[in-house]
């Protein structure tokens, strides 16, 4: 099963592909992302994609993929690979890690300039919970504001521009 992505993955994304999951009896879910971001496919392969190709592999790529996945295992591309190796040798963990799905949630709505309030009503949190959810994303990411957020949003291909 082949599934071309045409930008970061939302918790809707997520969910989405867990259900495809459990629908695919023997196939198995390639993801061929048009954008090069590496913490997001490392995000969809924790929610359960067998492999992620980038636009601009070539056919040999795409036949060892398919050939990868098929044998079940599972396929990354040599330029995700090589950034994982870098980040493990280097003892780095992925910042975005640390965060429970509820929190990128409100990462992303800070980032695209959401108050906490309007965060509140649309996930339907008391004002309390939400103005807890943002400290501690700032505590968890070690940022100061909502422009850090938003920073951090974009470098990681949480939000587009």
């Amino acid at each position: 099963m082949v599934i071309a992505d045409f930008g970061p993955p939302t918790p809707q994304v997520e969910a989405r592909l867990s259900q495809l999951q459990g629908h695919a009896r023997r196939g198995r879910v390639l993801i061929i992302m048009l954008t090069h971001w590496d913490d997001v496919a490392i995000r969809l392969i924790r929610a359960g994609a067998a492999g992620v190709l980038f636009s601009d592999a070539d056919a040999p790529d795409v036949r060892l993929a398919l050939d990868t996945i098929a044998d079940q295992r599972t396929y990354l591309p040599p330029t995700l690979q090589q950034t994982l190796a870098q980040r493990f040798v280097a003892g780095a963990d992925a910042t975005l890690d640390r965060l429970t799905r509820r929190e990128l949630e409100f990462v992303r709505r800070l980032a695209v300039g959401a108050s906490t309030s309007e965060i509140a009503e649309e996930l339907g949190l008391s004002s309390k919970t939400a103005d807890t959810h943002r400290a501690n994303v700032l505590r968890k990411l070690g940022l100061r504001n909502n422009v850090d957020v938003a920073r951090l949003a974009l470098q990681h291909g949480l939000v587009a521009l």
